[in-house]
């Protein structure tokens, strides 16, 4: 049987083990559930990181293993759900090892808005050529979303006449002033149609609203200045999957 012989941690493509806790990394334990077939060791995730495993591995996120903390190999993902997240290691089942969560994807803060908030969310209606980018004057698409929001001024007329950019770069400043936070925080919802029927609908439109750990993400990195590069926000905010829904009264009106 394998001795899990460290803490697993969420880090970047070329981090070090254990520098998650600075990196805002999401602890989670490693539970055996014993070895699969040719006496390949299988185990899960235990407590509220299940959740997030299962929205991110396989989109940009891998768990290795390692007997020495140099050499690390890729482990088998065989479940993912909301209830259980199992994996098996196909290495030697007589040796103690770590474990290690690796991100393949932008490794910034923004990097990560960009691929696993706007890019499912966003870019497919705001893309070049839809009617939704032409009317907004917003392009979403990886290539191009940086540019379109930060330091720029909404299509919208109200917005404009408002003050508002779409993000801006002055920290707790832009964040009143954000149209994008306008646009997408819907636990503000009643205030926005009814003090801004001007600025059209919330954000995703016709899709469920991002979840409260996207919008604190969102949020973090507007209060640091919306950099393009570095990390500014915690990716363990990520694993609130909650979403705001009205009240029953409100949604009858």
């Amino acid at each position: 049987m394998v001795v899990v012989a460290g803490s697993a941690w969420v880090g970047t493509a070329h981090g070090e083990h254990g520098q998650g806790h600075d990196r805002g990394g999401l602890e989670f334990a490693l539970k055996p559930k014993g070895l699969g077939q040719a006496g390949q060791f299988q185990f899960s995730v235990d407590g509220p990181a299940v959740n997030y495993f299962a929205q991110f591995l396989g989109d940009g996120f891998h768990v290795e293993s390692s007997t020495d903390l140099k050499q690390w190999h890729d482990v088998e993902l065989l479940k993912a759900t909301d209830e259980e997240t199992v994996f098996q290691d196909g290495g030697g089942s007589t040796k103690s090892r770590f474990y290690r969560v690796r991100y393949e994807g932008g490794t910034s803060t923004w990097g990560i808005i960009r691929d696993r908030i706007l890019g499912p969310n966003c870019a497919g209606c705001h893309s070049e050529g839809t009617t939704f980018a032409k009317q907004s004057d917003l392009i979403l698409t990886p290539d191009a979303a940086y540019g379109q929001l930060v330091n720029r001024k909404p299509a919208n007329t109200y917005a404009l006449d408002n003050g508002l950019e779409l993000v801006g770069t002055e920290g707790l400043a832009s964040v009143g002033k954000s149209f994008l936070w306008e646009k997408i925080n819907t636990a503000e919802g009643q205030h926005f149609y009814d003090d801004h029927p001007g600025y059209g609908s919330l954000m995703p439109l016709g899709m469920d609203p991002l979840t409260d750990g996207e919008l604190k993400f969102i949020l973090q990195w507007i209060l640091e200045g919306a950099p393009e590069h570095g990390t500014v926000a915690k990716v363990s905010a990520l694993a609130n999957l909650e979403r705001y829904a009205p009240p029953p009264s409100a949604a009858l009106l």
